[in-house]
């Protein structure tokens, strides 16, 4: 099944829920990709990602607020 979430991504859409979840209950990509069984470097890269996406979410919620 193709991920949504990550266009060309290897990890299935389940596994990217998953990491998700960890990634809510603020728990360290390191100790995250133990958990899910996938690479650090791969869990570190997704916390990047999902960290980006929230950033520019806010910035886009600060501009209509400012106005």
């Amino acid at each position: 099944m193709e991920n949504k979430y990550i266009i060309r991504s290897r990890i299935s859409e389940y596994k990217f829920r998953e990491i998700l979840k960890v990634f809510c209950l603020d728990i360290e990509a390191k100790k995250c990709s133990q958990l899910c069984g996938i690479n650090r470097n791969t869990a570190s890269n997704i916390y990047d990602k999902i960290r980006q996406r929230i950033y520019e979410d806010c910035e886009v919620k600060r501009l209509f607020l400012v106005c």
